[in-house]
């Protein structure tokens, strides 16, 4: 299988189970880093417009966004990652997935979104409010 970048054509997400009730057992991840991956990934692909359906067994390749799904014990985790893997997932971070699908700072269309969710959900945010202030328009 030859690696292609993700595009809003060729995507679609999957949240499932992320029920407020389900974090008390939350232990393989902490549960504010959880809550806004998660919301990194719902927010970007609200952006574009990403359907959001359960594929794998309909044979799409599937990527996982690994630090925005939790378990009772970070063994349990790395059980089901390892699971989704053999089935033929691909693991990867929710920042990775949201810039992956910006590809470059010339989508313009979706831009200012994909900065107000690094400033609101990434450490990396703070380096954007911190050029803001610095550079002034010059930044974004």
């Amino acid at each position: 299988m030859a690696y292609e970048l993700l595009t809003p054509d060729t995507c679609a997400l999957a949240l499932i189970n992320h029920q407020p009730q389900m974090f008390f057992g939350t232990h393989s991840h902490e549960c504010t880093t959880l809550m806004h991956n998660i919301q990194i990934l719902a927010k970007r692909a609200r952006l574009l417009k990403v359907l959001t359906v359960q594929m794998l067994a309909e044979g799409f390749e599937i990527y996982v966004p690994t630090d925005a799904c939790g378990d009772i014990t970070e063994e349990a985790h790395e059980r089901a990652v390892q699971r989704v893997v053999q089935a033929g997932a691909v693991p990867m971070t929710s920042v990775q997935f949201m810039c992956e699908l910006q590809r470059d700072w010339a989508r313009g269309e979706t831009y200012a979104g994909v900065m107000e969710i690094f400033k609101a959900h990434t450490s990396y945010g703070i380096g954007v409010r911190y050029a803001k202030q610095i550079l002034g328009g010059h930044a974004n």
